[in-house]
């Protein structure tokens, strides 16, 4: 959206926007596909230097941001994926050195208190008083 008078555009509804002294503002979606990631704004106290050559790069840079957002966030979801593999194999091993029930309990509840920063309790139902145990608790890191 190219808002070239700030003061008389029923548009902007933001009475700050107004009393800012800018005279013209382009506003671009930060889109990605058919999501809306962000919105880039740019404005101008002299309406005459936002022309067209001017909106077409702050049009090709808002793509380009989007595309850097969008790329960030695939890379941030790769290196969670790789670290819950990485511990998931981890947990494995520990699992496979374990010498008893109480053992794996212990280290499954340990393994996964760490991988999700929280509070893991491990019960279990004990088959002859068919009873609820508790059979480990664990804390993870907060």
């Amino acid at each position: 959206m190219i808002v070239t008078d700030v003061q008389s555009d029923p548009r902007l509804v933001w009475q700050a926007t107004r009393d800012s002294g800018l005279r013209a503002i382009a506003i671009f979606p930060l889109m990605v596909e058919d999501r809306v990631l962000g919105v880039l704004c740019a404005g101008t106290y002299n309406a005459e230097v936002l022309n067209e050559e001017r909106v077409a790069r702050l049009r090709a840079f808002a793509d380009q941001l989007a595309v850097w957002i969008d790329s960030r966030r695939l890379l941030e979801e790769a290196t969670t994926r790789a670290q819950d593999a990485r511990r998931l194999a981890e947990l494995g091993e520990s699992l496979g050195r374990a010498r008893d029930e109480a053992d794996v309990l212990g280290r499954l509840a340990d393994g996964v208190a760490a991988s999700f920063g929280g509070a893991v309790a491990v019960l279990r139902r004990d088959p002859e008083t068919e009873e609820w145990q508790t059979a480990h608790i664990a804390h993870g890191n907060t």
